[in-house]
């Protein structure tokens, strides 16, 4: 039997130049996305409705797959066939969130895997926390200083895009 990997992300990393399908994407928009996908599966019976709850089912709906592709100069395609793989692997894949999504991208992704029976591929006794220490306002002034004052010579960012992730009004 044969594994496919699907990437959806903003960036090119090498996972994603080693998918089968790669789909770029912000991720501002990947929330949307989970979104679209759990509309799909309920439209299409890919999922057992009866898991939703009906107060629910109206935020699902509000948005469809042609839609969201318009909306975001997308390959509407290439998300139904994202939808139809994790329909075929219901109980046999699991739908991943990186470290940068939101908090209620990754609960959304949550009860995605839970409606397709992911949850029996949840590795709960390997899983981790990274705690990472979050830099003051005051610390992220003083190495912008730095920067601009030739006292630093070099930064490094790992896992994080400065021009995205910073106030705009530090120069």
């Amino acid at each position: 039997e044969l594994n496919k990997l699907a990437v959806v992300e903003a960036g090119m990393t090498l996972t994603g130049l080693n998918a089968d399908e790669r789909l770029r994407l912000k991720p501002g928009l990947q929330f949307s996305l989970i979104r679209v996908l759990i509309n799909e599966l309920i439209k299409t019976n890919g999922i057992d409705k009866s898991k939703v709850d009906p107060g629910l089912n109206k935020f699902f709906s509000g948005l469809t797959i042609d839609e969201f592709a318009a909306q975001n100069s997308l390959d509407k395609n290439k998300i139904k066939q994202l939808a139809d793989d994790v329909k075929s692997s219901r109980g046999k894949s699991i739908v991943y969130g990186g470290d940068i999504l939101p908090s209620e991208t990754h609960m959304l992704i949550n009860l995605l895997n839970e409606l397709l029976g992911n949850e029996v591929n949840y590795d709960f006794e390997n899983s981790f926390i990274q705690n990472r220490a979050v830099s003051s306002s005051d610390e992220i002034k003083d190495l912008v200083d730095g920067l601009n004052k030739n006292r630093i010579g070099a930064v490094i960012h790992l896992e994080s895009n400065p021009v995205y992730e910073l106030a705009p009004g530090l120069k």
